[in-house]
């Protein structure tokens, strides 16, 4: 696993390597003209960011996967507003550029030993309270004992994720976490309960996942509508978040199609697309999910 770890790393490393090269050559052959000056200085703030050296040698120094491939999708916008520059099509360039400044300042969040220990330490604790054990049916006096010492256990576990999080030692509070959702998986995996849909494991049936899915998707769009009408952005940004709404309600129009044919598992895939482009759109907003 460790070395599948580096290997993914590496792979990532190389990449940003290869895009690094050719921003470096995109940007010499550039023509903003002179009514675009605003936006030449987005893409050369872009271009000395995405292509400095020590900032790369921090990245890969990290070892931190979702900062590598967060560099990678930054550099890969970056070749897109580059085109549309060629194009000539400005508000395209100028919301895309955006879109990548806005990468590189997470990234500089990231590359923080503490920011990176912290985040994941949030994401694990939202996956760990997100895990809601279902009610329990027809427990043996074994049962009980086995539900009643692990529940103990991790209440003890608990509590010493939170001192660990006060005092700022995220990665051991982060190692507990996944014990204490391990212990959960295990209780789910042997006792008997009303319901087997729970937050992280195994759906019973395609048709079950697919609805899970649906759902899930709706929530981000009625997130992604409400952002928008409480908030105003500029024009430029907004025709960039568009372009992923309306490719995420193609994709559930599409899902909707299928599950219909009984395709769940096809329904399930373009389902999984229509969040990760509506997840794009929040992020374009400001808001990282």
């Amino acid at each position: 696993m460790r070395h599948l770890k580096y290997s993914i790393i590496f792979y990532l490393y190389i990449n940003t390597v290869i895009a690094q090269t050719l921003i470096m050559q995109d940007f010499q052959s550039l023509d903003f003209g002179e009514e675009n000056k605003q936006l030449s200085q987005k893409f050369k703030m872009a271009y000395y960011l995405l292509s400095h050296p020590p900032i790369i040698q921090r990245i890969e120094s990290s070892e931190n996967r979702e900062a590598l491939s967060l560099m990678k999708t930054a550099q890969s916008n970056y070749q897109l507003a580059v085109d549309k520059v060629r194009q000539q099509n400005w508000l395209e360039a100028n919301a895309i550029i955006d879109y990548v400044l806005r990468d590189v300042t997470t990234l500089s969040q990231l590359l923080s030993k503490k920011s990176i220990s912290q985040n994941l330490y949030n994401e694990n604790l939202k996956r760990v309270e997100a895990f809601i054990l279902p009610e329990w049916s027809e427990l043996s006096p074994d049962d009980h004992e086995l539900l009643n010492k692990t529940s103990e256990r991790i209440t003890s576990l608990l509590d010493q994720i939170k001192k660990h999080a006060e005092a700022q030692e995220y990665d051991q509070a982060s190692s507990i976490l996944h014990r204490v959702y391990n212990l959960k998986t295990k209780l789910l995996q042997k006792l008997k309960h009303e319901s087997t849909v729970v937050y992280g494991l195994r759906f019973d049936t395609p048709e079950e996942e697919y609805d899970y899915m649906l759902k899930r998707n709706q929530h981000f769009l009625d997130l992604v509508e409400k952002v928008l009408n409480e908030n105003t952005f500029h024009e430029q940004t907004l025709k960039l978040i568009d372009v992923y709404l309306e490719r995420s309600k193609a994709a559930t129009k599409d899902a909707r199609i299928r599950e219909e044919s009984d395709q769940h598992e096809t329904a399930i895939q373009i389902l999984d697309q229509s969040i990760r482009d509506l997840s794009s759109a929040l992020i374009i907003m400001g808001i990282r999910i």
